[in-house]
């Protein structure tokens, strides 16, 4: 099996833009951290969102495994297996989220003149070696 921590990261990126989509479209950021629920919510915003679909056994296995990452991953290691073309798939999926996002948030929020806006993100945390 494939290296597990990748799957979680992709987790916290979906509900990442999820929330900032729920945010722009109903001025609302809930936090809720079930994948599932915040898909439903998203998709009631605008159907461009539907990048998860859940039409074959593979494709809900993987939405299963994107929706379980992040707590599986991390605390149930023995447990939480993943193979590589599910992860290939997911990051795929994800990267699409990312796009239809950044495309659709602001075209959103340009209508609503918000745009030139300065938008503030927390920079990551980096450990600094000392040489």
């Amino acid at each position: 099996m494939f290296q597990k921590f990748p799957n979680c990261t992709l987790h916290l990126a979906v509900e990442r833009y999820y929330t900032t989509i729920l945010l722009v479209f109903t001025e609302y950021s809930p936090k809720e951290h079930d994948l599932k629920k915040l898909d439903f919510r998203v998709r009631n915003c605008d159907a461009r969102f539907h990048v998860f679909p859940r039409e074959t056994e593979q494709e809900k296995d993987a939405f299963e495994l994107l929706k379980r990452a992040y707590i599986d991953s991390r605390y149930k290691m023995d447990e939480f297996q993943i193979s590589k073309e599910q992860l290939v798939y997911l990051a795929e999926r994800v990267q699409t989220l990312k796009g239809l996002t950044e495309e659709i948030v602001w075209g959103r929020l340009k209508r609503l003149g918000l745009d030139s806006c300065v938008l503030f993100t927390r920079t990551p945390y980096r450990r600094y070696s000392n040489k």
